[in-house]
C-alpha cells in the first residue's frame, strides 16, 4: 500500500514536478500498469501522463497531491484511449471494506495483468485504488470525478469478477525470436559491439526510458560505448510478459534476481527498436519475468 500523503511544497513549475518526480514515479507507473495490462504499456501511460501533467501545470492551481493528481490524469488518459478504441469500427475491447475471498488469490489477481484487462475501464481503476492502493471509496470518488455510491457499485462488480479468477496461462515466444534474443544476448555478453551493430536498421530507435530517446546507428554506437565501459552487469535471454528481452543482472546486488530488462522489437532478423530500462528499473517490481 502507498502512502497517499508524501509532504512537499505545492507543486506550481515544471521545476517544482521535476524536483518531486523520482518520488512518485515508480508507484504511478504501478497503477499505470495495472489500468493498461502490461509494465511496458504501463510506462508508455506514464510518459503520456507526465507530458499531459506539464501541459496542464500552467493552467492548474498549485497541485497539493502530486500523486492523486497524476493519478487522475492518468486514469483520464486510459479511458479517453479506450473509448477511441471503441468508437473505431473494429475496436472491440474484450471505504476500505474486508473483501469476501481468499486474500492470496485476490493479491494474485490484482498481479495478473491479463486478467485485469478483462475488466470494464472503470472497474479496473476502482478495485485497484482500493484494493491495491488503500484508497477509500470516497477518496475515489474525489480523485475520478463522480460519485461515491457509483465507486462502491463499480467495486462490488469487479469483486465480483474476483470470486471467478483463474491464472493467466504461460506465454512463450517463437523459435526465430528465441534464436535472435539468444544471438544478441550472447554478443552483447561477449562486447561484440560492432557485430551487434551489423544487425540493426539504419533507423534503429533507442529508448532510454526515463532518460533519453535517440535514433540511428550512430546514437546506438554511443550506447554501446557507454555499456563497454561499465563491469557491473551480465545479460541473460528472457520473457517479459510474453515478448523477446534480455535480462540483466548486476551481480552485486543479485545474481538470481534481474535489476531491469532491455526489450528487443526486431524486422526480419534486424534489431529494429529497443527499450532499455536500466534508468526505469520500477517496472521489474511489477514485471512477470523468466529466462529461456
Amino acid at each position: 500500500m502507498v502512502n497517499k500523503c508524501t509532504k512537499h511544497e505545492p507543486i506550481v513549475t515544471e521545476q517544482d514536478l521535476l524536483a518531486h518526480l523520482s518520488e512518485v514515479r515508480p508507484t504511478l507507473h504501478r497503477f499505470c500498469t495495472r489500468i493498461t495490462g502490461s509494465v511496458f504499456d504501463g510506462e508508455d501511460l506514464v510518459q503520456a501522463t507526465l507530458l499531459r501533467a506539464y501541459q496542464a501545470l500552467a493552467h492548474s492551481a498549485p497541485i497539493n497531491d502530486l500523486l492523486a493528481w497524476l493519478l487522475k490524469l492518468a486514469h483520464n488518459l486510459m479511458i479517453d484511449n479506450h473509448r477511441a478504441v471503441q468508437a473505431r469500427p473494429e475496436g472491440h475491447m474484450v471505504v476500505q471494506e474486508p473483501i469476501d475471498i481468499d486474500q492470496a488469490i485476490h493479491n494474485a489477481a490484482l498481479d495478473d495483468l491479463d486478467w485485469l484487462m478483462t475488466l470494464p475501464p472503470i472497474q479496473r481503476s476502482v478495485l485497484i485504488l482500493n484494493n491495491g492502493f488503500g484508497y477509500s471509496a470516497q477518496q475515489s470518488a474525489t480523485l475520478l470525478h463522480t460519485t461515491e455510491d457509483a465507486i462502491k457499485s463499480a467495486l462490488a462488480r469487479a469483486r465480483g469478477q474476483l470470486k471467478h479468477y483463474m491464472p493467466s496461462m504461460e506465454k512463450t515466444i517463437s523459435d526465430d525470436d528465441t534464436r535472435r534474443l539468444k544471438l544478441y544476448t550472447e554478443l552483447f555478453n561477449q562486447r561484440k559491439f560492432d557485430d551487434l551493430l551489423a544487425l540493426t536498421i539504419d533507423e534503429i530507435k533507442l529508448d532510454m526510458v526515463a532518460k533519453a530517446q535517440l535514433q540511428g546507428k550512430k546514437d546506438i554506437q554511443f550506447y554501446f560505448s557507454n555499456y563497454n565501459a561499465l563491469t557491473d552487469w551480465h545479460a541473460e535471454p528472457g520473457m517479459v510478459e510474453g515478448k523477446p528481452a534480455m535480462l540483466v543482472f548486476e551481480p552485486a546486488i543479485s545474481k538470481t534476481t534481474p535489476q531491469y530488462v532491455v526489450l528487443l522489437e526486431y524486422a526480419a532478423d534486424a534489431l529494429k527498436r529497443l527499450q532499455d530500462f536500466r534508468y526505469a528499473r520500477y517496472v521489474m517490481e511489477s514485471a512477470k519475468w523468466q529466462q529461456v
